[in-house]
């Protein structure tokens, strides 16, 4: 084979483009991150709220928020009776609802046909006795029973067949929060006891599909303050398939997958920050002075936060982009110490048929509020009061109320939540 010699003019054209390719990439490193290839929001920023806690003077709608309404009525039957919901799960094709003094799980289509009760009664293998909470993903619903021992018990959707059940490391108690994301889950533990009997607060917890911890979100705190620990669990949210906590203890934002808990944002709070020392509410009631984060809710555009602060109810906006904070402070119209029992809300400009107090999205990118027979004439009563930008859904959920029988299952009104 002959070769034949490279000409000094192309051997010049090779060295310039290498040298230009070497000046146009970076080196990688696994431990190197380069922020210019992730989106704006997912570079960590600080929110400064503390600097922002006067109200802005605009309306607080739901509209703002939400781009549309669906409504479904649930289907009556003597056996199949929904009474008050404690917890409610949407998937893209099933409505599924928890009500209490229940020991199943209510599965309907989201045209409001029954389809099958979830969970087997009983004390042993593969049956519960009773419901705390519960979650669905793909053909699974995972139920959890109130017990502080309690293990996750998985059953098959399609058939309620039994599929298998494990013990999670930490009781869940006070937050019913249960992600379940690929082949890992989330849970949200708040203050636990360890084996020794001390204390200390889990803000998340990622466990594997047999309920073995993979990783833990645990704020530090120094001893003499976990002997006076006495917090809820904080709250969490899930945002693109991903779940999201604040951490109350350190004001930072984590986000969570199967492989990494990771800081996204941080709450700089000031003077409103409650002092570490002072994390047992049944003994300080001085924590009125303080912002305390009840809810968080997150699109493209922007973070929502809702707390309490100065014995008011609060909702914060973030706008992502332009990083601007705007507050509405609303008086309430009950509360008790620095606890904010009821308050106006955001308003429902959609529909009229009522305010939201807080944003909890509980699938397919959803709120809900059910309509009852109970709360019929009061939902009647906010519509006509109501200034709307979707009269024609308001008129379909006019239409519903007045189909409505004393001793129906109630209509189930999802809004969609904008991306």
């Amino acid at each position: 084979m002959n070769y034949r010699p490279m000409k000094l003019d192309s051997i010049a054209l090779l060295l310039v483009l290498f040298f230009l390719a070497a000046c146009g990439s970076k080196p990688s490193s696994p431990d190197m991150v380069d922020d210019n290839a992730l989106s704006a929001e997912e570079t960590f920023k600080d929110i400064d709220l503390a600097n922002n806690l006067k109200d802005c003077g605009k309306p607080l709608l739901l509209s703002d928020i939400v781009k549309d309404v669906e409504y479904v009525k649930l289907e009556t039957q003597n056996n199949i009776l929904v009474g008050d919901i404690k917890q409610l799960k949407r998937t893209e094709k099933f409505v599924f609802i928890y009500s209490r003094n229940q020991n199943h799980v209510m599965m309907f289509d989201t045209s409001g046909k029954f389809i099958r009760k979830i969970g087997r009664v009983g004390q042993g293998p593969g049956e519960i006795a009773n419901i705390h909470c519960f979650t669905v993903s793909d053909s699974l619903v995972f139920i959890y029973p109130y017990s502080r021992n309690g293990s996750l018990t998985v059953y098959d959707m399609r058939d309620n067949s039994f599929v298998k059940e494990f013990p999670l490391k930490w009781p869940i108690i006070l937050r019913w929060a249960i992600d379940v994301m690929g082949d890992c889950l989330v849970y949200y533990p708040g203050t636990v006891y360890l084996p020794d009997n001390s204390k200390t607060f889990i803000s998340a917890c990622v466990a594997n599909g047999e309920g073995e911890t993979l990783m833990e979100q645990i704020p530090y705190l120094a001893a003499d303050v976990k002997e006076n620990l006495n917090l809820d669990p904080d709250p969490s949210w899930l945002y693109r398939g991903r779940s999201n906590v604040y951490s109350f203890v350190n004001d930072t934002i984590y986000g969570i997958t199967c492989d990494s808990i990771f800081p996204r944002y941080h709450l700089s709070l000031g003077k409103y920050k409650l002092p570490s020392g002072r994390y047992d509410p049944t003994r300080d009631y001085g924590w009125g002075d303080f912002v305390l984060m009840k809810s968080v809710y997150e699109t493209k555009e922007c973070l929502l936060f809702s707390f309490w602060f100065n014995k008011k109810m609060w909702f914060s906006r973030y706008d992502k982009k332009t990083e601007k904070i705007d507050s509405w402070e609303q008086t309430p119209f009950k509360a008790h110490y620095w606890v904010i029992l009821d308050a106006p809300g955001i308003t429902n400009d959609i529909d009229g048929s009522q305010s939201f107090k807080s944003l909890k999205d509980v699938g397919e990118n959803c709120l809900y509020f059910a309509i009852t027979p109970d709360n019929l004439d009061q939902v009647r009563r906010n519509i006509a009061e109501a200034k709307v930008k979707f009269p024609a859904k308001q008129a379909e959920l006019l239409k519903f109320l007045d189909e409505m029988g004393e001793d129906d299952n109630p209509i189930i009104a999802f809004y969609k939540l904008k991306d």
